[in-house]
């Protein structure tokens, strides 16, 4: 003990390990949240191939079934003679289009 009633100053090897704790545990906490990142960011990547596919597995639905004749209309042949079966034609005049 010194005079004023304190003890003095802790051992070099006490402080030295004190301090290499710290940082072990300073370095094991970055770790962590890069990790949490990076796990976060594969589970965005991996959710939105998810929904990609899903939407191309409706389109194929919809492009196949028979409910999805409204939205993909096929082209009719010409020799047909339904009175609602019209294509409309359109051509290129010198003031832009012309649909006819």
């Amino acid at each position: 003990m010194t005079a004023n009633g304190t003890a003095g100053p802790a051992p070099l090897f006490l402080s030295s390990l004190v301090a290499f704790f710290q940082r072990g545990w300073n370095l094991m906490g970055r770790l962590m949240i890069g990790g949490l990142f990076i796990m976060g960011a594969g589970i965005v990547a991996l959710a939105t191939a998810v929904l990609g596919l899903l939407i191309a597995f409706a389109a194929i639905i919809i492009r196949y079934t028979r409910s999805g004749e409204a939205v993909f209309q096929r082209k009719r042949r010409s020799g047909s003679k339904d009175k609602d079966d019209f294509t409309l034609e359109a051509r290129r005049t010198p003031r832009g289009w012309t649909v006819e």
